[in-house]
């Protein structure tokens, strides 16, 4: 059965490398809470992901290899049909084609799938009339190339303006755009992945116990409060608190459903000092009560 889950999680990291071979790096592999170098290679794959997702597609797509980089803005105006039906004369340079070629043709030619799934996901859900959204172009050739648009939606639905930057390479122009980005990736500090994963081991063999406070885990870990906090919420999306309580939640409704253990030993083997506590934190979390539960 561990060979077989091992398996899985190989072919995810197979996967997700090629999507990143691809040029996306949206894609992330769920951690699966064991504790073995697997577990840490994927933290890394899923930190080196969202580094390049930053530092690629809320830039503009900067290359460190070309010697001079400018950016183009390029304004499409698309219909409810997500047609284009207008264009700024910058479009000329836009993704290698001409503006009259880009009229009247679906904007999902010009997106990767992952973009347009994302655009169409962004337009259902997010009632802002103002939003960012980084996404994959394709030129031309079909060369993917990363962009920040903004999409402004049109009073009456009558239609969204698309605000594109996209980058443009001439040897006119200075190097003073490049620099500073590099400079920008340079001073943003990396995650500390054996820090967070230290902190992540001894919270699920602690979980019978009470978490202590933040500072004490810092000073434990040789990092501080700041950090750790922030390190923690990149990799894992949540607060060292909220995993710690989740995951003694999970651990009592694993043993409800598998033991003959009583309510009140699982809740004090969880670090609940009471059932009472014990019983309103797992039905705020799971919406029921543990006696309801099915035990063995």
């Amino acid at each position: 059965m561990e060979l077989l889950r091992n398996q899985d999680r190989i072919v995810q990291l197979q996967a997700m490398l090629f999507e990143m071979a691809r040029g996306n790096f949206k894609k992330r592999i769920a951690l699966s809470g064991l504790d073995d170098e697997l577990e840490t290679l994927i933290v890394l794959i899923n930190m080196v992901a969202e580094e390049m997702d930053e530092s690629i597609f809320q830039d503009g797509y900067l290359s460190v290899h070309q010697s001079r980089c400018s950016f183009v803005q390029s304004t499409l105006l698309v219909d409810a049909a997500s047609l284009i039906t207008d264009v700024n004369l910058d479009s000329e340079i836009f993704l290698g084609y001409k503006a009259n070629d880009l009229l009247n043709r679906p904007l999902a030619e010009f997106m990767t799938a992952d973009s347009w799934i994302a655009f169409e996901d962004l337009l259902q859900t997010s009632s802002e009339k103002r939003t960012a959204l980084s996404i994959g172009l394709l030129d031309i050739e079909h060369v993917l190339i990363a962009a920040t648009c903004t999409v402004l939606r049109l009073a009456g639905d009558a239609g969204i303006v698309l605000t594109i930057t996209t980058p443009f390479y001439n040897a006119s122009n200075s190097e003073d755009v490049i620099e500073k980005s590099v400079d920008m990736i340079k001073q943003r500090p990396a995650p500390n992945v054996f820090v967070t994963q230290q902190l992540y081991d001894y919270i699920l063999a602690n979980l019978g116990e009470p978490l202590p406070p933040i500072f004490i885990l810092s000073r434990k870990f040789g990092t501080n409060d700041y950090k750790l906090k922030e390190d923690f919420r990149h990799f894992f999306k949540m607060s060292i608190y909220k995993f710690y309580n989740e995951e003694r939640l999970k651990r009592a409704y694993f043993l409800i459903q598998t033991s003959t253990l009583t309510f009140k030993v699982i809740a004090e083997m969880n670090g609940y000092l009471n059932y009472p506590n014990f019983c309103k934190a797992f039905k705020k979390h799971y919406g029921f009560s543990p006696s309801t539960m099915k035990r063995l």
